[in-house]
């Protein structure tokens, strides 16, 4: 009973000074040197027990800080980047004014044009002018003053009530603009970019721009577009505006499917004949998730979007969404 005593208290206390400064009994003073091993050594395994055990919840504690540490750092960093880009977006908007009139033409506008050029061209026009469905938009951006900031500067996209609002850049460098801002500091978000054989001032049949897909934050660059896979997203959010220097245009997606890198050329800006498009829109129809119920043909300008999806093909793995102009 005193031996299991002065253990308890060693133990409590943590150190085997207790022993020896407590006091003992007449007990132990007969086998004080066997006590003295027997205990020390029961005593050291208890503590050692204990400490092994604290150490495995100390090393556990150290390695989830060292493993969520960078995270968080990498999220706090992503939310300075897109914040960079909210405050562009502020600062190119136009002010908000009183809602100029919409013009449409309606069919009498075009026919009293078409008397006025046949009473001053004294002949009969081969082709009437036909009435146009589509209103006339301005933009909300002020181009001149991105096109300041950045030479680079060729676009600007939105998709309505997504967080799609950004600067799209012309570029040969893509690698730069990968790891860049629009202003030119370092970012993992990157900027949306077109290059190749791609117009904005002609412009080329197909527009094709590229944009980061942030898996860890799905609400920056093109990671919103993965929601196209989605029957009720795609349905409600088919209008695209692109507004370039040369105009403020609205288009319409039709498809939106994956891909793997090899798979097709979904950049292609420019097609040499009939049958080109249409061994191309063959390829969009087949790979296409939803029901395409917009009729695109050789004539019509097309917008494709394209960022990475793992999910699909790994590191080849592309999400592409394609719209084609109303306007």
């Amino acid at each position: 009973k005193e031996y299991r005593r002065q253990r308890q208290m060693c133990i409590r206390d943590r150190s085997l000074y207790c022993f020896f400064f407590r006091g003992c009994s007449p007990f132990w003073l007969g086998e004080k040197k066997m006590f003295y091993r027997i205990f020390a050594l029961d005593v050291r395994r208890s503590l050692l027990g204990r400490w092994k055990r604290f150490s495995v919840a100390l090393l556990f504690f150290v390695g989830l800080l060292a493993f969520l540490l960078p995270i968080l750092g990498w999220q706090k960093q992503l939310d300075q980047e897109s914040a960079e880009y909210e405050v562009l977006s502020s600062s190119v908007r136009l002010p908000q004014t009183s809602e100029p009139p919409v013009v449409t033409p309606s069919e009498a506008d075009s026919s009293v044009l078409n008397d006025l050029i046949r009473s001053l061209d004294g002949c009969v026009l081969n082709e009437d002018i036909p009435a146009s469905s589509a209103p006339v938009r301005a933009s909300n951006i002020d181009l001149e003053a991105c096109k300041a900031q950045n030479s680079d500067f060729a676009a600007w996209l939105s998709i309505p009530n997504t967080p799609v609002n950004y600067p799209v850049v012309f570029t040969y460098d893509t690698a730069y603009y990968l790891k860049h801002s629009f202003t030119g500091s370092t970012s993992s978000l990157g900027t949306l970019f077109a290059t190749g054989d791609t117009s904005f001032s002609r412009p080329s049949c197909n527009i094709a721009i590229y944009g980061h897909n942030i898996r860890s934050k799905s609400t920056v660059m093109f990671s919103p577009l993965l929601s196209y896979k989605k029957a009720e997203f795609y349905q409600a959010h088919r209008t695209i505006h692109l507004d370039t220097l040369n105009g403020a245009y609205t288009y319409k997606v039709f498809a939106a499917f994956n891909m793997r890198y090899d798979d097709f050329a979904p950049e292609k800006a420019d097609f040499e004949t009939a049958d080109d498009f249409a061994h191309f829109m063959d390829f969009v129809k087949s790979a296409n998730l939803h029901e395409n119920d917009v009729t695109v043909t050789g004539g019509d300008h097309l917008l494709t979007l394209i960022t990475c999806d793992r999910t699909y093909g790994g590191a080849d793995g592309r999400f592409v969404v394609m719209a084609v102009r109303e306007d």
